[in-house]
């Protein structure tokens, strides 16, 4: 069943019930009201500070000691963390109250509501840019460790480095082939997510290792003297230009990205409410702050005056410290069991599109695959394998993790800081727009704070649309109204219309009234989610028998129907397809 509620109706005598668009509206609707509301979740706070810290911690903090090399030291370093700190906070508030506003449950469908089906589509692209990059990152990140716990182990007085069945490329593709590509091929990885704490706990113990390894180093070796366990390159060859300042920005981006995640943690809370929620967002980045500069500062004390200063500063560590060691592996197993779940996420996104395609090429394709049981799980099988294929062929030609992590951490701060300013904008218009044409004391519904969020992007754009019209109507058709406040406006032909908060079509402004009047009246049904116990026949929608132990909804007319065929025809229409008179 969907992660939302159904759409009900509010009884007449509620004093709640008010009308959406004015009085002519509630004339025509009949004096109902429809509402969207997420349900209740069932994350504790202490359950969404792990989850917020374990989605910012990971494979961003081997990097964070060559970041404070990149912007020139400590006290530079840490005040442009705190700066970007500020602002990633408030990101992360913002996209909270705007979930909270829209009755959102992930990022998309945020950026979706509050910017367009455009903006939307822009962010479903760099989420399955930035998760491919990471997923690249994770298999450079195996390669270099397993390389260098092969350093670690001698036979005849010699490292196993010299052997054939060492070299990083093979042992990369072996760890991805072997323990990788086969969760890929599961229905279900629900097992994989007990290992997120494994991801904390590795995290934390490379940063106590790392401030440790600054006082006492291993077997009583200064930094220096244990340069010469390995090939290290000259001081020299690494001094940093002023330029390298704002490529730092990129490693320390990347390594706070949670916002993605934020949005699903916000609408699983218990109790959620965005002043509950902004002690848990510092409590969690206070978490991120103090592992990261641990990490940062130290790495980079112990380092900076005799070496350059590896990507991944694990890789500045002899390979026979047996502490290091310990990280190494314990990073290995995080890695491996976290590359699924990341494969999971961006293959999700990367499916819609497939779909899409396959819509585009035959409008009936895709219902007729659906009808096969092996299809879904045949198609996501060969996504995650070309997935892992590619991304395995890439990590295979990189160095080191700072290729990647520089676009990526950039595709981080997009994600960051530009997609939440446009919504703030046009949130806190509509929220002028509220006050000063309220009907009512009483706090707005989400539907008629997402209308009045539309009206008042709509309102903005107005003159500038009236100024371009003329000028732009050849050169595109798309329209400004959907797409985020900060794009130019000269690319686009201006159409003013406003997205239905029922139906979710695009309905010309000067229609919109007449248009919820129909939209809203009509017959709804609701349905509840059930698992056939025994035959009852076939499905009305399909034409296919359905088998004891499929998902099915019951309609109160007590009809029964395929839950995938059920959402497809509740796309279309809000009515049962046997009784379209009831409601």
């Amino acid at each position: 069943m969907e992660n939302k509620e159904k759409l009900r109706v509010m009884p007449e005598e509620d004093d709640e019930c008010q009308p959406l668009l004015g009085g002519n509206v509630q004339e025509k609707v009949g004096e109902m009201e429809w509402e969207v509301r997420l349900p209740q979740g069932k994350t504790s706070p202490f359950g969404a500070v792990f989850i917020i810290v374990n989605a910012a911690l990971g494979a961003g903090l081997l990097t964070f000691p060559l970041a404070f090399h990149l912007a020139g030291g400590v006290l530079p370093a840490l005040s442009v963390t705190l700066f970007l700190l500020v602002w990633i906070a408030l990101g992360l508030i913002v996209l909270a109250h705007l979930a909270e506003t829209l009755q959102a449950s992930t990022y998309e469908e945020v950026v979706g509501k509050a910017c367009g089906k455009v903006a939307k589509a822009i962010v479903d692209t760099c989420i399955i840019v930035y998760t491919f990059g990471t997923s690249i990152t994770f298999l450079v990140v195996i390669g270099d460790q397993l390389q260098d716990l092969s350093a670690a182990v001698h036979v005849d007085g010699r490292p196993l480095t010299h052997k054939w069945w060492v070299d990083r490329r093979l042992l990369i593709s072996l760890a991805a082939l072997l323990f990788i590509l086969p969760w890929l091929w599961m229905k279900r990885i629900g097992v994989l997510s007990y290992t997120s704490a494994l991801g904390v706990v590795c995290c934390v113990y490379i940063s106590v290792v790392v401030a440790v390894r600054y006082f006492v180093s291993y077997g009583d070796q200064s930094p220096a003297d244990m340069m010469t366990c390995r090939d290290t390159t000259s001081l020299q060859h690494c001094q940093r230009q002023w330029p390298d300042f704002f490529t730092a920005i990129p490693f320390i981006c990347f390594g706070y990205q949670c916002h993605v995640s934020s949005v699903p943690v916000y609408a699983g809370l218990k109790r959620r409410s965005v002043r509950a929620y902004l002690p848990l967002v510092a409590v969690a980045l206070a978490v991120c702050l103090v592992v990261y500069c641990l990490t940062g500062v130290f790495g980079f004390l112990t380092y900076n005056r005799y070496t350059c200063i590896e990507a991944d500063i694990l890789r500045n560590y002899c390979p026979q410290d047996p502490a290091i060691d310990v990280a190494r592996v314990m990073l290995i197993l995080v890695m491996i069991t976290s590359y699924p779940i990341l494969a999971f996420c961006g293959r999700s996104s990367l499916d819609s599109r497939v779909q899409q395609v396959l819509q585009r090429l035959s409008p009936g394709l895709p219902v007729t695959l659906g009808s096969y049981r092996w299809w879904e799980r045949v198609r996501l099988g060969v996504e995650g394998t070309a997935w892992l294929l590619l991304s395995l062929l890439l990590a295979l030609f990189v160095p080191d993790i700072s290729p990647i992590i520089n676009p990526i951490g950039g595709l981080a701060a997009i994600l960051m800081f530009v997609f939440p300013v446009p919504r703030t904008h046009s949130q806190s218009a509509s929220s002028r727009l509220q006050e000063r044409h309220s009907l009512r004391s009483s706090p707005r519904t989400p539907a008629e704070q997402f209308l009045e969020l539309n009206i008042a992007l709509s309102t903005l754009q107005q003159r500038l649309q009236a100024r371009a019209e003329a000028r732009e109507r050849s050169q595109s058709s798309l329209h400004p109204s959907s797409l985020p406040a900060g794009l130019p406006l000269l690319f686009f032909r201006p159409v003013p219309t406003l997205q239905c908060p029922v139906c979710s079509k695009d309905i010309p402004s000067s229609e919109m009234e007449a248009h919820m009047s129909q939209c809203m009246s009509r017959p709804r049904v609701t349905y509840n989610v059930d698992t056939l116990a025994q035959d009852s026949g076939e499905c009305s929608i399909c034409l296919d028998d359905m088998v004891p132990g499929e998902e099915i909804v019951r309609l109160p007319c007590l009809c029964i129907y395929h839950l995938k065929c059920a959402k497809k025809w509740f796309k279309v229409s809000q009515t049962c397809p046997e009784h379209p008179d009831l409601a």
